[in-house]
Order: C-alpha cells, then structure tokens, then sequence
C-alpha cells in the first residue's frame, strides 16, 4: 500500500481513507478506483512500493474487473516495468488469462506504435511513462 496514503479521521472517531487508485486495484473496489480517478487523474502514474502501477497490481491481485476499467478508461501504461522488471504484459500472462491478456497486448501495442513512431521525441505520451 502507498505510503503516502492520505488519512481523515472524522468526529466520530472512523478512520476513513481517501481514494486510493493502488489501494483500489489491492482490494478490487471499483467504486474506489472510480473516485480516486475522478479526483486525481494523475493516480495512473502512482505505485506502490515494488514500483507497480494500478493496473499491474490487479492483474497480480486477480481483480480483472479493475484491470479493464483502467484499459477502457485511462491511459496507465501496459509497458511500465516494476521493481523487478516485470510489465503488465508479463504480469497479464502469468495471472490474467487469455482475454485478459489480449486487452493488454492492445495496450501495449498502441504505446510502442507512439514510442516508435517518428514524431515521438522522447517526450512524454499520452499514456502513463512507461519505465522501459
């Protein structure tokens, strides 16, 4: 879980998290993941401590729910690597099955069209940096 994971503390004395896209993909909430997107679309860059964005995290957490709801409706990077040079690709063979993989090969195929495109300078992207 993020370390950096905000937390109010109402009068009544609940803690309650804030959205939380990582935390999110961990638990498979959907309505968190929502949120946490609406309030900060720049949660697709966030990982957590192995260097896993939200969408590696569900796939390595089996919440495919979650997984294609951040392919259908961010730009999070397929190709980003964690800690131990792991991609969604990878992670989605290893833990998604066959569907799955595929929605993530599209992914991936759409952001090396961009990165070995001419125009691409080394710039950024319209998809979340990969770490290549």
């Amino acid at each position: 879980m993020s370390s950096n994971l905000a937390r109010n503390i109402k009068d009544d004395g609940v803690k309650n998290m804030e959205p939380n896209l990582i935390h999110a993909a961990e638990t498979g909430n959907l309505d968190e993941a929502q949120e946490a997107l609406n309030i900060n679309p720049d949660a697709i860059f966030e990982t957590d401590k192995y260097n896993l964005n939200a969408l590696q995290v569900a796939i390595c957490e089996y919440h495919h729910e979650i997984a294609y709801f951040l392919l259908e409706t961010t730009n999070i990077s397929a190709l980003h690597k964690d800690a131990f040079n792991r991609s969604a690709m990878t992670l989605s063979i290893q833990f998604g099955g066959e569907k799955l993989t595929k929605a993530v090969e599209k992914r991936a195929n759409e952001e090396y069209q961009i990165l070995l495109s001419p125009e691409y300078n080394g710039g950024a992207t319209k998809f979340s940096a990969p770490r290549l």
